[in-house]
């Protein structure tokens, strides 16, 4: 999956949301540069170990095959709309239906408006999240603590 600057940027200093990750299949995590840079999708979760299809697969040694995700700390998690709508609802079934029906439809409709749209959907579920779990605020450069002035 391609995600904007943006978004890559905003997930990666949402330090609060990092922390509390605890994967799940669907999710997403994104890795800057080196061996496997790019996008990745958690497809399975066996005895701990993340099993992840990413852009790195597309080449023929990797193509079918699983990897095991490995040093999370080079990675930067995206939950799936899904995750992002039920932790920014106060309702997790409405949050996954929500997001079920979006991903839903943007698979049927894939272009290159919709996946803009999709980024700012996404963008504003994080924000939402940030907002209303960890009191923070994005400021255009970080994650700014609601209330507090900057020196």
């Amino acid at each position: 999956m391609d995600f904007t600057e943006q978004e890559i940027e905003r997930f990666t200093k949402a330090k609060e949301l990092e922390a509390a990750w605890m994967p799940q299949v669907g999710d997403w995590f994104y890795k800057a540069d080196g061996l496997g840079a790019g996008s990745w999708l958690i497809c399975r979760i066996a005895g701990g170990i993340l099993l992840c299809a990413g852009e790195a697969m597309k080449k023929p040694q990797f193509a079918g095959r699983l990897v095991e995700f490995r040093e999370p700390q080079n990675y930067t998690w995206i939950p799936s709309l899904e995750r992002l709508f039920t932790m920014a609802l106060d309702s997790p079934a409405d949050g996954k239906e929500i997001g079920r029906i979006l991903i839903d439809f943007t698979e049927q409709e894939a272009d290159d408006e919709i996946s803009e749209y999709v980024a700012r959907v996404r963008l504003l579920l994080l924000s939402m999240v940030m907002w209303k779990r960890y009191a923070r605020k994005w400021n255009g450069k970080i994650w700014k603590v609601r209330g507090k002035v900057d020196k």
